[in-house]
């Protein structure tokens, strides 16, 4: 017999439920098996969607190197299993959401790259099991917190160029297991703390580029594990330390106030061969007794003191990582292919120009700081200056030495030779940005090559007004964290000028600086017979003062013309 109509109804309603009951079982199996969501790299956009609030037992996600934005979610917080929380290159805003410190299984953190305001919370202090926190470039600032004592199981803290301030917190010495601590570029102050010496896994320290002051801790250089040392462009006083660890191969000291004698360590020797000390811009004084320990660096001191009582020069070429070459307009390219220029080094060449380089590259092992390429860029005369250059992580700076004070103008020429700007890929929308400084002064913020030249292998040309006065001029190429260039100066008067050839070339964690060549460029004069510098008049014949002495015959008043605008004129 069949069913009555009244039946059906019912009928209906109880296979609809047990549906619906089947798809929530399903859905709620669903949820809890997906421990891991990774998208990444896949330039995705849009905010944190609310469905993912659902995904409870997520233990790993990973949604970083995208383009996604807004803020971070409180639900963020739910995640009890969450070990991985990775966000980093992204562009989300907004404050660290609390409700991060109920991730009590979460053992790494990276926001990096991001645009976040305000402190850390606190709360994160409750995140015991932590080992790695990525926080370089966020935006998040302020003192770290004082719960952080509690994250004594960390290895790895990277919390670069963000404005975090105050001390460097003595809890650090409690981090036993630390393997990496990055704080360069920051504002933190006062003094290296003296308990980092418990640190004796400790690897890497970069505190560069703050406002740290005081002397060295005794024992800083003793630590049994450290190999890389980078506390340039502070405040810091008093004298090298007496003893260092064999293992310790990379030292940037330079940018200080540090003065007194020479420890026995900083000559190399079979043990050390490979030893990396920069003391460039410091106090030390030189003598018969000590000159020849570190060749040139008595010219790299504060003051720049070398070449002040020569004849004034005003022009020089380089090719920056090759050898000498000479350009189609008989510019000759002096060599700047030292192979010794490494993480913390310098180099100087007779007296006249040098070359200071700082940082290395974290995420590559790659050990040559000179490389050669293949590409060929676009809108430039010079296309061979570019086949090899001087590589550089964080910070490059050129110097010309003794050279005639006055203005002159500085123009910078950029190319992108490295990333292929492939729109559906990750390092197809790779940044290369970095500050330029020139005399200590931050010229230009955040340049961004593709950007500005509009594609690889475009040559951009931007121009600095820069007025010499102590004899000595410094151009300083400066990654701060986020991401080519080919720079020369010239007069805006009587000088003759130079050009520098920078490329630069950035990866997640680091900055690379391709240095293709610092020249001189030439042009005809507008009557075709002689070659004067570019954007200047004639070139004026400068003198001594004995020079001149000498010609006026000790300035004799029987040489003496008449007065004029500027004081007595004589015959010569």
């Amino acid at each position: 017999m069949g069913r009555s109509n009244s039946e059906e109804p019912v009928e209906h309603k109880r296979r609809t439920m047990q549906r619906n009951s089947s798809w929530t079982r399903f859905r709620r199996g669903l949820q809890q098996s997906i421990h891991r969501m990774k998208v990444s790299q896949l330039n995705r956009q849009g905010v944190i969607p609310e469905e993912l609030a659902a995904l409870t037992y997520l233990a790993v996600l990973k949604i970083d190197q995208n383009a996604f934005t807004g803020t971070l979610p409180p639900f963020l917080g739910n995640f009890s299993d969450m070990v991985i929380l990775s966000l980093a290159h992204n562009r989300f805003f907004g404050t660290i959401p609390k409700e991060l410190g109920n991730l009590k299984e979460l053992a790494m953190l990276a926001v990096s790259s991001n645009n976040f305001s305000g402190s850390l919370p606190p709360e994160l202090g409750n995140l015991v099991k932590m080992q790695q926190i990525y926080l370089d470039s966020s935006g998040v600032g302020g003192e770290i917190p004082s719960t952080f004592a509690n994250l004594t199981d960390m290895l790895v803290l990277w919390a670069s160029d963000s404005p975090f301030s105050g001390k460097i917190p003595p809890f650090i010495g409690t981090w036993t297991k630390l393997d990496s601590l990055v704080i360069r570029n920051a504002l933190v102050a006062g003094p290296v703390p003296t308990d980092i010496n418990q640190l004796q896994d400790l690897h890497t320290l970069d505190l560069s580029f703050n406002n740290l002051n005081g002397s060295l801790p005794q024992t800083l250089m003793n630590m049994s594990s450290l190999f890389s040392l980078f506390l340039g462009n502070n405040s810091l006083s008093g004298s090298l330390l007496t003893d260092k660890s064999e293992n310790l191969q990379n030292i940037d000291l330079s940018y200080n106030q540090l003065s007194g004698s020479f420890p026995r360590w900083v000559i190399r020797t079979w043990s050390m061969a490979n030893l990396q000390l920069n003391l460039v811009v410091n106090n030390f004084r030189f003598d018969s007794t000590n000159i020849s320990t570190f060749p040139g660096l008595h010219c790299l001191q504060r003051g720049f003191p070398c070449n002040r009582n020569t004849t004034p020069y005003s022009s020089f070429a380089i090719k920056c990582g090759g050898s000498e070459m000479r350009s189609m307009n008989n510019i000759l390219f002096e060599t700047e292919n030292d192979t010794t220029i490494g993480p913390a080094s310098y180099y100087l060449f007779q007296e006249k120009w040098a070359v200071s380089s700082v940082g290395i590259a974290i995420d590559r092992s790659d050990p040559s700081f000179i490389a050669s390429t293949s590409i060929q860029v676009d809108n430039t005369r010079y296309p061979e200056l570019y086949r090899t250059s001087r590589k550089s992580p964080g910070s490059l700076r050129y110097y010309g030495l003794g050279m005639e004070n006055g203005p002159y103008t500085i123009s910078l020429f950029f190319a992108e030779t490295v990333f292929n700007r492939t729109p559906n890929t990750w390092q197809g929308h790779g940044r290369r940005v970095f500050d330029i400084y020139i005399q200590g002064n931050r010229r230009q913020k955040d340049f961004d090559i593709s950007k500005e030249a509009g594609g690889v292998g475009r040559a951009l040309v931007k121009d600095f007004d820069v007025n010499v006065t102590q004899n000595y001029l410094e151009i300083h190429l400066f990654w701060a964290g986020k991401g080519t260039c080919y720079f020369k100066v010239k007069s805006n008067s009587n000088k003759t000028g130079m050009i520098i050839g920078v490329v630069a070339a950035v990866t997640s964690v680091s900055l690379l600086l391709l240095v293709f060549g610092l020249y001189m460029k030439k042009k005809r004069s507008k009557h075709g017979e002689e070659d004067v510098f570019l954007g200047m008049g004639p070139k004026v014949k400068t003198c001594t003062y004995a020079e001149l002495r000498t010609a006026t015959a000790d300035f004799s008043s029987s040489n003496l013309l008449g007065e004029g605008g500027f004081g007595p004129v004589y015959k010569v």
